[in-house]
């Protein structure tokens, strides 16, 4: 059994993320604005895969995950939490409106956290990523969706990935052997919807991989990490 962590002198690495109804409201002259997420294929996000092109692929779970929106300018909304449709597209949640004149800028994130304000969304990461649930509870999506109107109130979320995702590859029996793969880095981050700005946060821990491709001449592990110079 073999345990292999990575500790990297200040300065030694640094960490990048990878790259309802439309209708009116008379009494109030607002609109209805419907949610909808973009390049939903699959519906999945109980696991991040790796694709035939060597990148990883992300996608939510239908009727089960969920996620925050925000809303400034022609219409407000403050941590309005969403699920994902049976369909994997569409969103459902409290409705929210847009005035009839000028514009507004959503935004979006997940996973959903109730604590969230318009000042700072938290995130962390978990310390130990071995199992499914873990791993992929660490990932943070977010998306962006500008100069919507009364006109089309049509908001399609396009969510990108945050966070660092980390691969370790090993060849031969050092990857069949080893059972774990830990890096010490900050497991948690804060972001600003407004500003897109996020930062990462909080005490540095050994973070466990997950330990996802497995043959007979090699192994994968990756890990979700805060973007951050370790």
């Amino acid at each position: 059994m073999k345990h292999l962590t990575f500790i990297l002198a200040a300065g030694a690495l640094a960490l990048a993320s990878c790259s309802q109804n439309d209708m009116s409201e008379m009494t109030t002259g607002a609109t209805s604005v419907n949610f909808t997420i973009d390049g939903q294929n699959a519906i999945t996000r109980s696991v991040t895969t790796p694709t035939t092109e060597g990148s990883y692929s992300t996608q939510f779970v239908a009727g089960a995950d969920q996620i925050g929106i925000f809303a400034t300018g022609a219409s407000a909304a403050t941590n309005e939490c969403y699920t994902v449709a049976s369909d994997g597209t569409g969103l459902t949640g409290a409705t929210i409106t847009i005035n009839k004149t000028g514009n507004a800028q959503f935004f979006a994130y997940a996973p959903y956290n109730a604590g969230a304000t318009a000042e700072t969304v938290a995130h962390s990461v978990a310390v130990n990523q071995q199992e499914d649930e873990a791993y992929n509870a660490s990932n943070f999506l977010t998306a962006k969706s500008a100069d919507i109107t009364a006109e089309n109130p049509n908001v399609a979320f396009a969510f990108n990935p945050r966070l660092a995702l980390v691969r370790v590859e090993m060849t031969g029996d050092l990857g069949i052997t080893t059972t774990d793969v830990k890096i010490n880095a900050k497991t948690d981050i804060t972001w600003t919807p407004a500003t897109d700005k996020l930062t990462a946060t909080g005490n540095v821990a050994a973070i466990t991989f997950h330990k996802g491709e497995v043959d007979a001449t090699h192994a994968v592990f990756t890990a979700f990490v805060p973007s951050q110079t370790i």
